[in-house]
């Protein structure tokens, strides 16, 4: 139990200590006051910040239907339809005489167009153009007239005595050849029965532009429009020798005046001429010159050296086979080729008329060249041959 002394402590010390609670109390509060009032400065802050959107129609529920204003239905637009033509009769008159009435003016047009056609189809050519000559006239008729069928016109103006006069015209280009003319020019620089061609002709061409007319589908006549050269023709020239050939001995056939020493030589035949046949002589042959001459002999036939002289060339030629080269004196060399096989070899040296080898199956083939030049062989060879 405590005493009035204690009492009295007990009492002093509750005194001090309430003004204390109150200041407690005050600072809790005002702290209360302070944060809440931060609190509403933050969320100011923020709506300032990112302002909320005014509700506007697009986000307003509206179940209302919009009204669409009436719009007044057009009226449909017909097209009226032409009315046709009604069918007048029409009567075809040719150079002031009525040849028929047809039911209607269509009728007697198609009718004109139809003969027209028949007309161009007896040519059968294309690009022609007709026309109807004369006065024809379509003429409606009012009065009352028997009318002709269509088919009955059309046999009527198609036929042998047709009224009318349909006149086709075809253009046509034809061209046309224009011969060569041929020049022959005599030279004694080559003897007689050489014959060549030193330049070719060549056949020119025109072009001509030609219209044909037909009455009826009948050919009545044709003019010629132009005339135009597409190339003009080239004269052919032919060179003829006229040096008379050297008279030859009959037994050795020696020349008895030549420009040529070898003339006076006793050629023979590489060949035996009464087995074998000339084929191919020696000129020109479509512009290309042939350099020699050719027979045709049986198979193994002997071939023998036309002179004396040394073998320098055994070879096979190309086109011309086995050849084999002999020279002899003076710049003269004789070729024998397309020989099936040979006797001789390079180095040898032969006398006249000596067997060098055989023909072949192929033509056989002869040559004289003076100088790197090829001479005609006939000229040496003239009726030479021994047994």
């Amino acid at each position: 139990m405590k005493t009035d002394s204690g009492k009295k402590r007990d009492n002093k010390h509750n005194g001090q200590i309430r003004p204390v609670l109150c200041l407690l109390a005050l600072a809790l509060l005002a702290s209360a006051i302070l944060l809440t009032g931060l609190n509403l400065t933050g969320k100011d802050r923020e709506l300032s910040m990112h302002p909320t959107p005014e509700p506007t129609a697009e986000f307003i529920r509206d179940n209302t239907p919009i009204p669409i204003p009436p719009t007044e239905a057009a009226e449909p637009t017909f097209t009226p339809e032409p009315t046709p033509e009604p069918y007048v009769p029409t009567a075809i008159f040719v150079d002031g005489n009525d040849v028929c009435t047809l039911a209607s003016r269509q009728a007697a047009e198609n009718l004109l167009l139809d003969v027209i056609e028949h007309f161009e189809s007896m040519l059968n050519a294309p690009g022609i153009h007709s026309e109807i000559e004369g006065g024809v006239e379509l003429v409606p008729v009012t009065e009352a007239v028997k009318f002709m069928s269509y088919d009955n016109a059309y046999a009527l103006l198609t036929g042998d005595d047709t009224p009318l006069r349909v006149v086709s015209r075809n253009l046509v280009y034809e061209t046309e050849s224009l011969s060569h003319g041929t020049s022959i020019l005599q030279s004694d620089d080559y003897y007689i029965g050489t014959r060549f061609v030193a330049s070719y002709g060549i056949d020119g061409k025109n072009r001509r532009s030609i219209e044909y007319t037909y009455v009826n589908g009948v050919l009545t006549g044709s003019e010629i429009l132009e005339i135009r050269t597409l190339y003009s023709s080239v004269m052919e020239n032919i060179i003829v020798g006229t040096r008379p050939v050297p008279d030859s001995d009959t037994n050795f056939g020696d020349f008895g005046r030549s420009d040529c020493e070898y003339y006076d030589a006793a050629f023979r035949y590489p060949v035996d001429p009464r087995s074998c046949t000339l084929k191919k002589y020696f000129g020109f042959y479509n512009g290309v010159m042939h350099p020699g001459i050719d027979y045709e002999c049986p198979m193994n036939t002997p071939c023998k050296s036309v002179l004396a002289g040394k073998v320098i060339s055994v070879m096979e030629r190309g086109a011309y086979g086995l050849t084999v080269d002999i020279e002899h004196n003076n710049g003269l060399i004789s070729r024998y080729s397309g020989l099936a096989s040979v006797t001789v070899e390079v180095g040898d040296t032969l006398s006249i008329s000596e067997q060098i080898g055989v023909t072949g199956e192929s033509l056989f083939h002869f040559e004289l060249i003076l100088n790197g030049r090829p001479r005609n062989p006939r000229i040496y060879l003239f009726k030479l041959w021994n047994t």
